[in-house]
Parts: C-alpha cells; sequence; structure tokens
C-alpha cells in the first residue's frame, strides 16, 4: 500500500448537522457525525440545505494556521541543557504538552481558508466566515481540519 497522495484541487461537500433541512429522524447523525458522507442524511420535503464546499489546502498554509495556535510546552523540571536525547528512557519520561490556544480563531481560520463557497438551490455563493453563526463555523471549520490534515483519507470515529 502507498502513502495517500494530497490533492489540493479536491473537494467534497458537506452539511452542517445543524442545518433545518436535514430530516433527523430519516438521517443517520450519528454516522454522519463520523465520517460526514452525505449520503446518510435525508432531507425534509421541500426544503434544501446549505451545502458548504470544502477544499484541500497546502501544507503550508495548514503550518502556518497550527503555528499561531499550537506549541509543545515541557516540564518544568526538564533542562534541556542537561537532557541527552540519545538516552531513551530518560526521553520516554518525559512528557510534553500541547498546548491550544484560541481554538475558536483556528476553526475560523481554517473555515475560510478550506470554503471559499457555499451551494443553495444548486447556485454557489462566495462564503467566509462572517456568513454564518458561530456554531456552525466552528463545526465546519473543525471538519476542514480534521479532512486537511487528514488528505484524501476519510476520518476514522
Amino acid at each position: 500500500m502507498s502513502l495517500s497522495k494530497f490533492d489540493p484541487k479536491s473537494e467534497f461537500k458537506l452539511v452542517s448537522s445543524l442545518d433545518p433541512a436535514i430530516d433527523k429522524d430519516a438521517s443517520n447523525m450519528k454516522e454522519y457525525e463520523k465520517d460526514h458522507d452525505f449520503d446518510l442524511l435525508k432531507f425534509k420535503e421541500g426544503e434544501h440545505p446549505t451545502i458548504f464546499i470544502i477544499k484541500n489546502i497546502l501544507s503550508s498554509a495548514q503550518a502556518e494556521i497550527n503555528e499561531a495556535h499550537i506549541r509543545v510546552e515541557l516540564p518544568d523540571d526538564i533542562d534541556l541543557s542537561q537532557l541527552d536525547v540519545n538516552d531513551e528512557e530518560a526521553m520516554k519520561k518525559i512528557k510534553p504538552k500541547v498546548v491550544r490556544e484560541k481554538q475558536t480563531q483556528m476553526m475560523m481560520k481554517y473555515f475560510n481558508k478550506c470554503c471559499s463557497e457555499y451551494e443553495e438551490d444548486g447556485k454557489r455563493f462566495p462564503c467566509s466566515a462572517d456568513t454564518f453563526s458561530l456554531a456552525i463555523v466552528q463545526e465546519i471549520g473543525t471538519i476542514a481540519m480534521i479532512r486537511a490534515q487528514l488528505g484524501e483519507q476519510k476520518r476514522k470515529g
């Protein structure tokens, strides 16, 4: 098996789980929230969802976003000047902490980078984070981030 290749031009369609057009009784929401497989959704008669067009972004753009919002901290009792990186046992004892800062801003950046269009009634419109509620932007931004980081692989629940 070879590594999954990253296609920055590929896109996929996504509907917010908060969309009122979704018939939640007829849809498999639990599975949709895991896999975001559009075919798992059923819509209320006569209603159409807002479909977000999510595009992959390059690794360099992902790194720029992550650099601004994620850092790794070592425990206070670790003295880097005394640390022997060749000592496997000592290295195993170090428990770094990943600190995420300004998560909402991070999701908004992913939303704006990955979702430049949305579709309603078969027509595409320009999209920005300011167009939709914060709850929807966070949901779509989180999914876009995960999808961008995994490339073409599907998120596993």
